[in-house]
């Protein structure tokens, strides 16, 4: 069997996306295989950016008692998801910190996915959001909460700021390569 499971992990998003109710670590997969008649689970967590890559034999007689994972092991998974509920409510502070800093600052949120969603429902005053910008074809030309979705090389004009909702792990370098947002001075906030 071959199977590709979201990580919360190696994209944070995962955890605040609704249709994913189940979340998995390493240890939580190892043991829903083995306890489902599967042997020689192997789980890869870094070949793909956002997901477990799990390999296994199923061998109905394969299955033996499994040991628990370590209280060692345990702590480590607990202390990884703590972490990245951590992120998470740092990421709201922050954003409400960069809204006061920039009283009167018009913007656009780049990204109309979850973690542009995440920034725009975080906003208090979403009035001065001019647009997402998304470089998915098929999301521009729409509207998402009231706000029109642009290419990223139709950036108003008048947006002094930009909310970056994208993957924190790729967000700098696609930033870095749209030439429209660095036309002018503008302030930007990375998740």
């Amino acid at each position: 069997m071959h199977v590709v499971i979201p990580s919360m992990y190696r994209n944070i998003s995962d955890l605040v996306v609704i249709d994913h109710v189940q979340h998995f670590s390493r240890l939580s997969l190892e043991r829903l295989f083995a306890d489902a008649g599967y042997s020689d689970i192997r789980i890869d967590a870094e070949t793909h950016r956002a997901a477990f890559i799990v390999k296994a034999v199923h061998d109905p007689a394969a299955l033996p008692a499994r040991p628990a994972p370590s209280a060692a092991d345990l702590a480590e998974t607990m202390d990884k998801a703590r972490a990245i509920a951590r992120q998470w409510q740092d990421i709201a502070t922050r954003i409400e910190a960069f809204e006061a800093g920039h009283p009167d600052t018009r913007c656009v949120i780049y990204g109309s996915g979850v973690y542009g969603m995440f920034i725009a429902s975080t906003l208090k005053d979403r009035g001065r959001v001019l647009a997402f910008l998304d470089a998915n074809p098929f999301r521009q030309g729409r509207e998402l909460m009231g706000i029109p979705i642009l290419a990223p090389n139709r950036v108003p004009e008048a947006a002094g700021a930009v909310y970056v909702g994208l993957n924190p792990q790729d967000a700098r370098g696609i930033i870095a390569g749209v030439a429209a947002l660095h036309d002018r001075p503008r302030s930007f906030f990375y998740l």
